[in-house]
């Protein structure tokens, strides 16, 4: 709405509908340009504007009800709000996704991980990550490693053993045959020599019993 006045102070309007007197608020606001609050005929209120044109002599005022401004802004309000809202949704649910599909995956790498520590081979994890695949892999490989080298380590051990044990025995015949050798060179005669070395052959293979 658009209303022109020919003084400062005049009362007459045109093409202000139901605006009620224009003119005060010109009188109460002496600068070129202002904005102001105005009521219609009808008890309407109006956020009103001015310029005034001292060339011509004329103030063109125009103003619009209060209510559409509020509704504006409610509606702009409400269409931020909303449209905030609906990010926050939006980016609660992407890090929703987000944590799910992180955390299935590190689940299964603590398991692979458990597993190494009880000594079996683990499951990789399958996931869409290229990092947590790759460290999945890495701990099955180094499960499967330490497994072989654990295998080749009792091996080995086992057979120190059996090369221990079959030192042992030959040591002990070795002492067998220093001790008989000893004992025949203390006999006078062959014939005590041989006798004593078929007695001692024949404990020698005679099983052990109990007392």
């Amino acid at each position: 709405m658009v209303s022109a006045s020919p003084a400062p102070g005049a009362q007459r309007h045109a093409g202000w509908p139901g605006v009620a007197e224009p003119g005060s608020l010109l009188a109460e606001n002496p600068f070129p340009e202002g904005t102001g609050l105005t009521e219609t005929l009808e008890g309407e209120s109006m956020h009103t504007a001015f310029v005034r044109l001292p060339e011509a002599g004329w103030a063109v005022v125009t103003g619009i009800p209060t209510a559409e401004v509020e509704e504006s802004a409610r509606q702009a309000f409400i269409t931020y709000g909303g449209g905030l809202l609906l990010s926050l949704l939006l980016a609660l649910s992407a890090a929703l996704f987000a944590a799910r599909r992180i955390n299935r995956p590190m689940r299964q790498l603590t398991r692979a991980a458990r597993a190494i520590g009880q000594k079996q081979v683990p499951q990789p994890p399958v996931s869409d990550i290229v990092e947590v695949q790759e460290v999945g892999n890495a701990l099955v490989a180094a499960a499967e490693a330490r497994q072989h080298s654990e295998h080749e380590r009792d091996a080995l051990l086992a057979r120190l053993q059996a090369t221990r044990l079959e030192l042992k025995e030959q040591v002990d015949d070795l002492q067998l045959l220093q001790t008989l050798s000893q004992r025949l060179l203390q006999l006078p005669t062959l014939r005590e020599q041989l006798g004593a070395f078929s007695r001692r052959c024949a404990t020698s293979t005679m099983p052990a019993t109990a007392p």
